[in-house]
């Protein structure tokens, strides 16, 4: 049987294994079983903030799904990827590039401290079919008797054709 723990502790421990995550890069798949483990056993829900620290600050896909799954209705939809400057930070990583663009992908913004950048810019622009196909789907699936015509109109708003 597992005990339980308070709250306080759960929070904590959460709060530790971030925190490792964005000391040590390699901690980060030990972080993501904790939280797996945490919010099986202890009913963990993480939040957009605690999303924003996996993906931008530790960089870490495989840290960002076990946060994401953790709270499957987390709603990131207009929230901004860089709340705050974030200085000496490496966009160009792969870990990094990609769960930035996976928040993205799913309703952030860069937001108005984001740096200048043009890798950066790039992400965003290749998270958009991601963001329009993800709302797409969940809409389809919300509201499966559309009409085809219904669909199309809304596909072609999602994604108009080039002029």
């Amino acid at each position: 049987a597992s005990e339980s723990m308070s709250p306080m502790e759960v929070a904590n421990a959460l709060s530790v294994a971030l925190a490792e995550a964005e000391r040590r890069p390699r901690a980060a798949p030990m972080a993501a079983e904790l939280i797996e483990a945490l919010a099986t056993r202890q009913g963990l829900r993480c939040s957009p903030t605690d999303a924003r620290r996996a993906g931008l600050v530790a960089g870490s896909m495989t840290l960002l799904r076990a946060v994401l799954r953790s709270n499957m209705s987390m709603q990131l939809l207009g929230l901004e990827v860089f709340d705050k400057k974030y200085s000496g930070m490496k966009l160009n990583e792969r870990g990094r590039k990609n769960a930035v663009r996976s928040l993205l992908a799913r309703g952030m913004r860069l937001g108005a401290a984001a740096p200048g950048s043009k890798l950066l810019h790039k992400v965003e622009a290749d998270s958009v079919p991601l963001w329009q196909a993800r709302y797409f789907d969940a809409m389809v699936h919300v509201c499966p008797a559309l009409p085809d015509s219904v669909l199309a109109r809304i596909r072609s708003y999602l994604a108009p054709e080039p002029a």
